[in-house]
């Protein structure tokens, strides 16, 4: 049971970390290209960046939970 939650918890995990990335690149491709980035456009791609790596280090952990639950599980 366990187990499952920590896939389905991966998996959003996933699924945010894409939504993150799609925001950036949305915001990266209105920027005409002559037109400086700005201050405003990277304090926003710079917070979608620090939830990516945020994501990123849980996503790490749930799957060291899942590692050690497996190996727990073969015992």
């Amino acid at each position: 049971m366990l187990n499952y939650f920590l896939i389905a918890a991966q998996i959003i995990v996933f699924i945010i970390i894409g939504i993150l990335v799609w925001q950036i690149w949305r915001k990266l491709k209105s920027i005409p290209e002559d037109e400086i980035v700005g201050e405003t456009r990277a304090k926003y791609m710079t917070r979608r960046l620090t939830w990516i790596a945020i994501c990123a280090g849980l996503e790490a952990a749930l799957q060291i939970a899942s590692a050690i639950l497996r190996f727990v599980e073969a015992f």
